[in-house]
């Protein structure tokens, strides 16, 4: 069910019904303000803990303020989900006056601290709209017993139209090789000299992957910092879930959007775990932004078309990537 006409009312009826559902998937997104802004999420609740047996879950829920509810029916499910993909947005002011407002994601309050909300050891698949820090502090303390094999970061990809994905955690991987080489032959990183705030340095050395993130500029520069520090973080968290005390049974870990037939091509980040006995398995079937395999030990770029990556997985990875698409088709810039 995806922004239905009265699907709230649908499902209130359903949970009424005397007649025991066997339903194993279910998917739904609702935004309160299409529906008619005032409404909760009752009947949706209600109708999610009327049967028993769930295995695929899928929500994307806008301008709700029903979080702790929705964890108490994840927990109601737990022993027997297999997938789970939550995505949360709401309107959020811009101004400090609160007089312009503008839809963003924001991380669920019910995944901070609530560590047995989850059942890791039966899920092997989840998708969260959360930064990579925040899903790390969930994991991390059951992360020896997890069972996960698919991991999706997610967020709106219309919320980073304006941004290369690929290119800036490929430009970041690229980085921290340098760094690593360097730091291992004790030898000095180039570009070490300071730079001046002027927008001839930072034309002269956008293709300087070193300079570029380690550059402490003002106002539109701040941009290219902000996108730094995510793609950072997404790298320290791979090498982390795909390290040996993260996820042992992770195969691939997604970010972004993958919603709407990979529009989003731009906004949006495949991996998988390196296995160094299969590499020629996929080498025709490397991401447009991998460099180099070598960029990390851990893992590399993937494809999502790549129909080996999902084999022997326990749902279909790249119907899971897809659920919960963002309402409307908004043409990409890039493909202007």
């Amino acid at each position: 069910m995806r922004d239905c006409p009265n699907q709230l009312r649908f499902l209130s009826s359903l949970s009424r019904s005397k007649d025991t559902l066997q339903l194993k998937l279910f998917e739904f997104v609702c935004d309160n303000l299409l529906d008619g802004f005032g409404q909760d999420l009752t009947p949706a609740l209600t109708f999610l803990v009327s049967f028993k047996g769930l295995r695929h879950l899928y929500l994307k829920l806008s301008n709700f303020e029903e979080s702790p509810r929705i964890g108490a029916v994840i927990k109601y499910h737990q022993y027997t989900l297999e997938s789970l993909s939550y995505h949360e947005s709401r309107l959020v002011p811009l101004d400090d006056e609160g007089l312009f407002e503008e839809e963003r994601d924001v991380s669920p309050q019910w995944l901070e601290g609530q560590f047995d909300t989850l059942n890791l050891s039966r899920m092997t698949a989840l998708g969260i709209c959360a930064s990579p820090s925040t899903v790390r502090l969930c994991l991390e303390p059951l992360a020896t017993r997890s069972a996960i094999e698919i991991l999706h970061i997610r967020f709106t990809g219309s919320e980073r139209f304006h941004r290369d994905i690929p290119l800036e955690i490929t430009t970041r991987l690229r980085t921290k090789l340098s760094r690593d080489t360097c730091h291992h032959y004790n030898i000095e990183s180039p570009r070490q000299e300071p730079y001046t705030n002027s927008w001839s340095d930072l034309a002269s050395i956008v293709n300087d992957d070193l300079a570029l993130w380690e550059m402490n500029e003002s106002g539109s520069v701040e941009k290219t910092l902000s996108a730094s520090s995510e793609a950072e973080e997404f790298v320290a968290f791979a090498e982390w879930v795909f390290g040996p005390t993260g996820l042992p049974n992770l195969h691939v870990l997604a970010f972004g959007d993958f919603s709407h037939n990979n529009r989003f091509q731009k906004q949006q980040f495949l991996t998988r775990r390196r296995h160094h006995e299969n590499e020629p398995r996929y080498k025709d079937h490397q991401h447009p932004a991998c460099i180099h395999e070598s960029l990390s030990q851990s893992f590399c770029a993937a494809n999502s078309a790549d129909t080996s990556l999902w084999e022997n997985l326990g749902v279909d990875g790249a119907r899971f990537l897809s659920s919960c698409p963002a309402s409307g088709l908004i043409e990409s810039p890039f493909e202007l």
